[in-house]
């Protein structure tokens, strides 16, 4: 019953034509954080996680522990400049550790540019 509870809505997302599903949840994340695109990468990794069930949870968790959470297959990937993601209930969204609600309807646009990060040089890897 709580596993049912927390992923008792879902969200559409569209990526491209041939890339448009329904997900529990759809990680957008940048370059300069993605460990599978470099800094350069002029797009988003956007990643659609769709669980069925509490073994299917505890399996990408156990992923997860071991960052081989892309891995799984509850996990789609996809590169995009642009994405859609719909739902019928407001849309959680985490920021930068903050969760904000976004409404029914998110759009998500790579901004080349939009933002400098400055890295101390012993940080580099």
């Amino acid at each position: 019953m709580a596993f049912e509870a927390m992923f008792d809505t879902t969200v559409q997302y569209f990526i491209s034509p041939e890339v448009t599903r329904e997900a529990e949840v759809v990680a957008v994340i940048c370059p300069l954080v993605s460990e599978e695109m470099s800094d350069s990468e002029q797009a988003l990794e956007a990643a659609a996680i769709d669980v069925e069930n509490a073994a299917e949870l505890l399996r990408l968790a156990t992923a997860a522990a071991f960052s081989r959470w892309r891995d799984d297959k509850s996990v789609t990937l996809s590169k995009t400049r642009r994405g859609t993601v719909q739902s019928s209930r407001d849309i959680p969204l985490f920021l930068d550790g903050e969760m904000m609600k976004v409404g029914k309807n998110a759009e998500i646009t790579f901004v080349p540019m939009a933002v400098k990060v400055i890295v101390p040089p012993n940080q580099i890897s």
